[in-house]
């Protein structure tokens, strides 16, 4: 299901980072879309990134945490790669986001 939902956001996140999607007419439609997306990227990516940790110095002799973090590892189809690419992808898209938005009010504050 998480590997579904890296590979889905890991999708729409390049569709936004394809040059001339994110122009400042599209922004002022849809930054509250925009920015419900960034969120939905962070948490899968805090909470991936999280459960697939490598367990902290002592905790590796519990026999139960062990075997919660191989549960994880394999029900999540655990692939560095994927988390990797969407990390790289939404930091790109941030910035991207950023920029337009500073933009936006750089000639927001011309017209005044």
């Amino acid at each position: 299901m998480i590997q579904e939902k890296l590979i889905s956001l890991n999708k729409q996140v390049e569709q936004y980072l394809v040059e001339g999607v994110l122009l400042e007419e599209f922004v002022l439609k849809t930054i509250s879309t925009l920015l419900k997306f960034m969120k939905e990227c962070n948490i899968c990516l805090r909470w991936i990134i999280l459960h697939t940790s490598e367990l902290p110095i002592g905790a590796d002799i519990n026999k139960r945490c062990k075997q919660m973090l191989q549960f994880v590892l394999t029900e999540t189809q655990y692939n560095p790669a994927n988390v990797f690419k969407l990390l790289l992808n939404t930091a790109q898209f941030e910035f991207n986001l950023k920029e337009v938005c500073r933009f936006l009010n750089e000639g927001k504050k011309e017209l005044k």
